[in-house]
């Protein structure tokens, strides 16, 4: 589909130097910067988290004994200490507590069961005295592993990192995000989800890769910490009232023609390019526009 391809070559192009901008008119914005935002999650989280049991059993072998950890079982994440490496029958292992007590029973794993534990960016965690329960967590296993290739789901749904922020119409975008169902084909099998279940915004999510910025908020809050790298411009109105911030993201503008502030976006998009052009971006290797979409991209 053309808005997830062109979020993917954004997400997969080299934007170290000049920052890219991408202008879209279409003749409706329906799913199009949920679909962008899809097509960039999806390409970073592709390339940043991939499987590789073995450079990641010997990364966690190598942690200092009391690093904090994190276990899924299932859909369900438990609190955990490293407790140093170990070996059992002549295999490598590493031992894992998950309650505080100085008998409490250690867990050892081998190789091929670290993709169940991520390394948490907290400091320091008490273990509890007992047995945990554990915390359950929201994500759809098969949607995910079924859209996404070869990737390591616990750090996924796990960590967070604001990829892409989508400026627009907050309850249009999170309908379409929650309440619009998808399919992925694997095999013979057919796996259901959203769109949600890739991109994980903010606000609908305890994890997250991307949030929502509704247009008609009043004031924006700076948080330098959680800059995001891509920023999608879904309309006109979110594009002339916001363009101004995000100075250092990759943007995309989303132009609906049937927007009544559509000619003077466009107005304004022509001025960006006429005046702050660096050159035409040539490393962006943008799929072609559909029928009656038109596509503009330059870096300034």
């Amino acid at each position: 589909m053309f808005y997830i391809s062109c979020g993917e070559s954004l997400a997969q192009a080299n934007n170290s130097l000049n920052r890219v901008v991408v202008g879209i008119s279409m003749p409706t914005r329906a799913f199009a910067a949920c679909f962008v935002a899809l097509g960039i999650v999806a390409s970073i989280i592709e390339r940043t988290t991939k499987v590789n049991m073995a450079e990641r059993f010997s990364k966690i072998r190598a942690l200092p004994v009391g690093t904090p950890l994190i276990f899924i079982s299932g859909k369900t994440k438990k609190k955990a200490l490293f407790d140093g490496p170990d070996s059992f029958g002549g295999e490598p292992r590493i031992r894992i507590k998950f309650e505080g007590s100085s008998r409490a029973p250690i867990t050892f794993l081998g190789p091929l069961e670290v993709d169940k534990l991520f390394i948490t960016d907290i400091a320091e965690i008490k273990l509890p005295k007992n047995a945990q329960k554990g915390k359950e967590i929201d994500f759809n296993e098969r949607f995910i592993s079924g859209f996404l290739n070869e990737i390591n789901i616990t750090e996924f749904v796990l960590n967070s990192v604001l990829e892409v922020l989508i400026v627009g119409n907050s309850k249009l975008l999170t309908d379409e995000l929650v309440n619009t169902e998808f399919a992925v084909k694997k095999g013979t099998d057919l796996f259901k989800g959203t769109l949600q279940d890739i991109v994980r915004v903010k606000r609908l999510n305890e994890s997250y890769r991307a949030d929502i910025f509704p247009t008609k908020t009043r004031r924006y809050k700076n948080e330098k910490k959680d800059q995001p790298k891509f920023v999608i411009f879904d309309g006109g109105l979110a594009f002339l009232k916001w363009r101004h911030l995000w100075s250092e993201a990759q943007i995309v503008v989303l132009l609906d023609r049937t927007e009544p502030v559509f000619e003077k976006a466009v107005s304004e998009l022509n001025n960006m390019y006429i005046h702050n052009r660096v050159d035409d971006a040539p490393q962006i290797q943008l799929p072609r526009p559909t029928l009656g979409v038109e596509l503009v991209t330059f870096r300034e």
